[in-house]
């Protein structure tokens, strides 16, 4: 257990407040039955590499500050680019570092490699001399291809991080490495069960998304599926906004909602028939001219989709107002442009008679 700094180490100046930040960042420290353990070769060694200072240099100051720190041997020059390089979780020379409490991955020994040019003995040595534990680089992990290497990449990039050795795999990388490299899901779900991983599983709806209809429906998925708390119903709003986002009618993506288990706060035949906004937008896109009386008849368009409209189009947000107010719409902001006020004052239907009976 990483011991706690030192009351009076507060009184320090900033550089020694931003060393202990580093130091004692993401240790969860705690106390322990055996006392406090003294800071590991490792632990300092990463503080060092983010502060651009020696190992050495580092531990001298703590030590100065009333921290025990270990006797083992620390480089008394700042660190080389390669070892920078190495000791990063993204293999960049940049922070997130690697956390010296966590159980490394082959693959970021491989990775490492790969990257500076050295052999893999070679990293491992340099990572053993900064005081962490290295794996044990066989097979498979010598056998990995370089598609291999990208199936376990955590990043959008594709480079830099891994999955920790035997950590579950998200639907949502299962998906995105599947529709990022152009590779068939069966296969990339095989490859990495293969590599010790365990998966989600297979659902013939949810294994069908892609990467951004999972994230629309994901925080809604019941059953734990994405979630550990109760899923939500999702809001009428909602469904409308993601049909307009996905170019999707909206009562078929409330169908498909539906399918995947989803509650939603309106039933999926409501959706149906067009919102006004969905009408407005049909008009506008398809340029059909109807009698302006019956085409809006006074329904209300919301702002969003005014605003989500005149994005669509790439028109001015004015020019869409005024031409929902000649098409018989009603919207807030008729308030702002007294033109489209006009034109709803213009158009306004006359209220039908029934014709006298004989």
């Amino acid at each position: 257990m990483v011991q706690e700094p030192p009351q009076d180490c507060a009184e320090g100046d900033e550089s020694d407040e931003r060393l202990l930040n580093e130091v004692y960042r993401g240790t969860g420290v705690q106390s322990s039955a055996d006392g406090p353990q003294p800071l590991s070769g490792a632990r300092i060694t990463v503080a060092a590499a983010a502060l651009h200072r020696a190992p050495a240099e580092t531990a001298a100051r703590l030590a100065e500050l009333g921290i025990d720190v270990t006797g083992e041997h620390l480089h008394t020059a700042p660190l080389a680019d390669d070892d920078r390089l190495i000791l990063s979780r993204d293999l960049d020379g940049q922070a997130p570092w690697l956390d010296p409490d966590e159980a490394l991955s082959p693959v970021h020994l491989i990775g490492a490699a790969k990257t500076t040019g050295l052999g893999v003995d070679e990293v491992s040595a340099r990572l053993r001399a900064h005081g962490f534990a290295p794996p044990p680089v066989g097979p498979p992990w010598t056998e990995l291809s370089p598609t291999d290497l990208l199936l376990l990449s955590e990043g959008y990039q594709r480079q830099g991080r891994y999955l920790q050795p035997g950590r579950p795999v998200t639907r949502r990388h299962l998906l995105e490495t599947a529709e990022e490299l152009e590779i068939p899901l069966a296969d990339v779900r095989r490859r990495l069960a293969e590599l010790g991983h365990p998966l989600p599983a297979e659902d013939p709806v949810l294994d069908g998304l892609s990467v951004g209809d999972y994230d629309l429906v994901a925080p809604y998925l019941p059953d734990g599926r994405y979630v550990d708390s109760p899923a939500e119903a999702i809001p009428a709003s909602h469904v409308r906004v993601a049909a307009q986002r996905l170019g999707r009618p909206a009562g078929e993506l409330a169908e498909r909602l539906t399918e995947l288990g989803c509650r939603l706060t309106e039933p999926a035949e409501s959706f149906a028939a067009p919102s006004p906004g969905e009408r407005l937008a049909g008009l506008l896109t398809s340029r059909r001219e109807e009698s302006f009386g019956r085409l809006g008849d006074g329904d209300e368009v919301s702002l969003p989709d005014l605003a989500a409209l005149a994005v669509r189009l790439r028109r001015p947000f004015r020019e869409v107002a005024l031409e929902a107010s000649r098409l018989g719409f009603r919207h807030a902001a008729q308030d702002w442009f007294p033109d489209a006020a006009r034109v709803v004052v213009a158009q306004r239907p006359v209220a039908r008679q029934d014709a006298p009976s004989a």
